[in-house]
């Protein structure tokens, strides 16, 4: 073709004479790329046909004359539209990066063999194409660096879940658990820390369901693998499916960007799913089939997804009862109840709750950098004695407002603002219980008529009986006692008994 010829072509003739030559030269330039994404050939042959064929309609359609950036923006916006398509076929953003680039590859060795070696840099019919190169290029750069944002986000997401991990891996030494109840539910977690079974974890608000939940978590298999909460209570219904599933852009009014759902965030780790009984009905059908086929589909798309999520339910509710008043599905309450553990409420496990009381402080403290206080025998027997019907979140509050307000070292029972009566103690006959009661001779003459000391005294009468009995053995002292180790080395200290030498 001669120059002369040649500098008469437009860009819309030269789409037209050699489209079948870039598109050609293009897929053969996607063989040799290297991507991410492994497409199938014929896939990859008729998504590059779609594209060129927009792309050459886009500049037929607008007859851009000088193909300048300006002029180029229906190209662009196309492009970053077909774009947005191809990563919806799972290819990712440098895949995309690729086609692009492959693209101006291609148009420039069929510019070069149209121009026949001729420098066509310097040829105003060719500058137009290399303006289009250029826009282009833009787009590209743009793609990498949205990747590189995408990026940089998740290593944000994954260094804060990695903060999380290092908070929580050591839960086990942070559970009190002095009462056979709660000694039993742990000794449930440890049947299942290296089993995928679905666990549901049933108790009261505040009773420490998520705890437990973690520890299964951290302390199992699936323990550098996400865990991803989803309290089911505190969502909408309208929102709960596109919390779980996620969506695509423009699924519904408002979907203004593409949301990965929590299932797809907590693949091949763990998924806790709290307050279960929450979900309504159509909810629970699609949770349910999820659960089942291990698959998932965002709202407004057609695709589906494998999921491994390992799953924990819990719930405050007794589903059974649910499932009879026709607000649970049975087949769903199957499929959560595979391995149930039962957390008991704070009023059940009464030796746990001084031991907890102790440590909330301790961490409250710390929390408000202040230096460690410690409770008097007024403020021990109020919480000792309260019923905690918000269980052991009541009781965190309770320390941590506490805590803030003491003017000094120690927090008494008004600080603690409860109103719960101090632990009763239960006055036996002297045979029965030698320990609280004065069993002098006049007494014993008159029949039944005992004389009670003064509760302090009892105290230390009870401490040092009980130290005898067990052989100054302060473990065995303290449980029989019904008090903490704690408790008993305050009180001996407070009645000068020397633990060490009884």
């Amino acid at each position: 073709m001669s120059e002369e010829n040649s500098q008469a072509l437009s860009p819309i003739s030269f789409f037209t004479q050699n489209e079948g030559q870039l598109l050609q030269s293009w897929l053969d330039n996607l063989a040799q790329a290297t991507l991410q994404k492994d497409p199938d050939p014929q896939l990859l042959k008729e998504e590059s046909k779609s594209l060129f064929d927009a792309l050459v309609n886009t500049v037929k359609g607008n007859e851009l004359p000088a193909l300048d950036v300006s002029s180029c923006r229906p190209l662009v916006d196309l492009l970053k539209q077909l774009l947005r398509s191809r990563k919806d076929l799972g290819f990712g953003q440098r895949d995309l990066a690729v086609f692009l680039l492959s693209l101006k590859k291609s148009f420039l060795e069929t510019l070069k063999e149209h121009y026949q070696d001729k420098p066509f840099d310097y040829n105003p019919q060719s500058q137009q194409f290399v303006n289009l190169i250029d826009v282009l290029g833009l787009i590209t750069l743009e793609a990498l660096n949205e990747e590189k944002q995408t990026l940089i986000q998740r290593q944000q997401e994954e260094l804060e879940r990695l903060r999380n991990e290092l908070k929580h891996q050591n839960q086990f030494d942070k559970i009190i658990a002095r009462s056979e109840s709660m000694l039993e539910a742990l000794h449930m977690v440890q049947q299942v820390l290296d089993s995928p079974v679905t666990v549901l974890l049933e108790g009261e608000s505040g009773s420490g369901k998520e705890v437990f939940a973690r520890l299964i978590h951290y302390q199992g298999t699936r323990q550098n693998k996400p865990l991803v909460v989803v309290n089911c209570g505190a969502i909408p219904d309208t929102l709960i499916e596109s919390e779980l599933f996620g969506h695509e852009k423009g699924s519904f009014t408002g979907a203004g960007e593409r949301v990965i759902g929590k299932f797809e965030l907590a693949h091949e780790g763990t998924l806790f799913l709290d307050e279960i009984g929450e979900l309504a009905l159509p909810m629970q059908v699609k949770l349910l089939r999820a659960l089942q086929q291990k698959e998932i589909q965002r709202i407004g798309s057609q695709q589906t997804l494998s999921v491994n999520a390992r799953i924990i339910a819990a719930t405050n509710k007794n589903l059974k009862k649910e499932v009879d008043a026709g607000r649970f599905r049975l087949d769903l309450f199957y499929r959560l109840n595979v391995f149930p553990i039962s957390i008991p409420p704070l009023r059940k496990r009464a030796e746990d709750i001084i031991p907890l009381a102790l440590h909330v402080l301790e961490q409250a403290c710390k929390e408000y950098g202040k230096k460690m206080l410690y409770f008097t025998d007024d403020a021990l027997e109020r919480l000792q004695g309260y019923p905690w019907p918000g269980n052991v979140r009541e009781l965190q509050n309770v320390i941590h407002r506490a805590v803030l307000l003491a003017g000094s070292d120690k927090i008494t029972s008004d600080l603690l603002n409860i109103s719960g009566r101090p632990a009763s103690i239960k006055l036996l006959p002297t045979t029965a219980n030698p320990l609280l009661l004065d069993q002098s001779p006049s007494a014993t003459q008159s029949a039944g008529v005992y004389t009670v000391k003064p509760l302090e005294e009892l105290e230390k009468e009870a401490i040092v009986a009980a130290l005898e009995k067990m052989q100054g053995n302060v473990s065995h002292v303290s449980k029989a006692l019904g008090i903490s180790r704690t408790t008993l080395y305050n009180k001996a200290k407070r009645y000068d008994i020397d633990l060490d030498e009884t």
